[in-house]
């Protein structure tokens, strides 16, 4: 990763440790972005973090489809994956006043501020891995672990 690229990622992972935003909720977003740009070494890498700091198989599987998943997902994680699909579309699609609506029912200001920034990061580094950048992209985001490369 380049100096500019850690300055950027050190500064979302203050405001993210700042709120009251979980390590986990971040990575679920992250795992969704990956998913979203199609980036499967950031989905790897995110899906074993995920699963090293304890959140089980089952409810990763879930994250694709999270919107069908029922119970299996919290109402703050849902709120994050949602905030990070409205983030990433495109066009008509793109994050409205009801779906922000929607996600400061459950989430703070301060955690859509940090997660806003962490989306749009991990979106950055999976679009960069995607376009074959992956030494600048190999963070694995809000945690300090490095994907493999």
């Amino acid at each position: 990763m380049t100096a500019s690229h850690e300055r950027i990622a050190q500064i979302v992972d203050r405001c993210v440790a700042q709120s009251a935003l979980s390590q986990s909720l971040c990575g679920l977003a992250h795992l969704r972005v990956s998913q979203i740009n199609g980036c499967d070494a950031r989905m790897d890498a995110h899906f074993l973090s995920l699963l090293g700091a304890g959140i089980a198989i089952e409810k990763l599987a879930l994250v694709s489809d999270w919107r069908d998943a029922g119970t299996g997902l919290t109402p703050r994680e849902r709120a994050a994956l949602a905030w990070a699909e409205a983030l990433l579309a495109t066009g008509e699609a793109r994050a409205a006043h009801a779906q922000y609506q929607e996600v400061v029912a459950v989430l703070e200001h301060d955690e859509l501020v940090a997660l806003s920034l962490s989306i749009a990061l991990e979106n950055a580094r999976s679009q960069q891995a995607v376009a074959g950048l992956r030494g600048q992209a190999a963070d694995t985001g809000t945690t300090n672990e490095r994907a493999p490369t």
